[in-house]
């Protein structure tokens, strides 16, 4: 049995994810942006919030965090585990980061000043009012 590099089957996992969101948004009716199509895919760390004041910092790679909201939302095998049954969430925050490595430092980080997530939540909330 050939051996496979991790390399060659993480790029095959890339395309076969972007050709599967391509497919789930001709489906729905919509087009991809050929702005967004060009742009290269990046890592965002992201805070959501619920109406109970609770906060789930986590990170993502996608084009926008938007896909991993409406996963959380869903309540579905890929939402964390700690978020199904806490929705609905509200996207309060997101930056995007040059690799996983800076990513997954800032999501460290920002999971452990919660100063930092608590006023982001309020200012959210404020906006909205």
């Amino acid at each position: 049995m050939p051996r496979c590099s991790s390399r060659r089957i993480r790029s095959r996992i890339a395309l076969a994810d972007i050709h599967l969101e391509e497919t789930t948004l001709e489906a729905a009716g919509l087009a991809l942006d050929p702005a967004i199509a060009t742009e290269p895919r990046r890592w965002w760390v992201y805070l959501i919030v619920n109406e109970k004041g609770r906060s789930y910092v986590g990170v993502t790679f996608d084009i926008s965090p938007a896909r991993r909201l409406a996963e959380h939302n869903s309540a579905g095998p890929k939402a964390a585990r700690s978020t199904r049954s806490q929705g609905p969430w509200v996207l309060i925050h997101a930056e995007p980061a040059d690799d996983r490595g800076s990513a997954l430092s800032r999501e460290w980080h920002l999971k452990r000043d919660r100063v930092v997530r608590r006023r982001l939540a309020q200012d959210y909330r404020a906006a909205q009012s």
